[in-house]
């Protein structure tokens, strides 16, 4: 591990993946280390903690850890204030884009409402990009079939990439039209909570 970090994680389920911290090799080959941790180096796993920060790091070719780039929570918390639906959590199990590294997926739990948001963040401009809500796959299926029953919530412990796999079949979203019908439904749900007042509530 990096010097700046803790080496020791913090009590996790066995098998399960680690919210704060997560290795990488990007389409070039380079090896990527990001984590979610407190002022100390050591993984925050409250959703509620007020200070964090999110660092990554490149391996180098002798085997050395380079830190790469930084975002404080007060700047997090900044490009989350851009879209006012999200709730102001600490990010857990970030995935590095393929496309841009410097772009990192999080997601925000908002156990309140049993809602999960999918969010994209520029760790070097600072800012939020796209923006959505998590459906798994029992929200796709009641929404496809037109069904109204209850199905239990989204288990943040079995979250992609460890099994993005699952969703490449049969059953997967077939179109944008249909991935915006299932985010509006949700959206709608979501507002009877009381969670979300109006979803174009979002600053330009």
């Amino acid at each position: 591990m990096p010097a700046a970090l803790d080496a020791r994680r913090l009590y996790i389920d066995s098998g399960c993946p680690d919210p704060a911290r997560r290795v990488f090799v990007t389409d070039s080959g380079m090896i990527k280390l990001i984590c979610v941790s407190d002022l100390a180096g050591r993984s925050v796993h409250s959703r509620h903690h007020p200070i964090f920060k999110i660092t990554t790091w490149n391996l180098s070719t002798d085997n050395k850890w380079e830190q790469d780039a930084t975002m404080e929570a007060s700047e997090f918390q900044a490009a989350l204030a851009s879209d006012k639906r999200l709730p102001l959590l600490r990010p857990e199990y970030p995935t590095m884009s393929l496309v841009d590294h410097d772009v990192v997926c999080f997601v925000l739990n908002d156990d309140r409402y049993s809602v999960s948001w999918l969010i994209e963040v520029d760790l070097n401009k600072k800012v939020l990009g796209a923006v959505t809500l998590y459906i798994h796959e029992e929200e796709e299926k009641q929404i496809a079939e037109e069904e109204r029953a209850n199905f239990s919530s989204f288990s943040d412990n079995s979250f992609i990439p460890s099994q993005f796999t699952m969703y490449l079949d049969k059953r997967a979203i077939k179109s944008l039209s249909f991935s915006k019908k299932l985010e509006e439904e949700k959206l709608k749900r979501v507002m009877e909570k009381g969670q979300i007042k109006d979803p174009k509530q979002v600053l330009v």
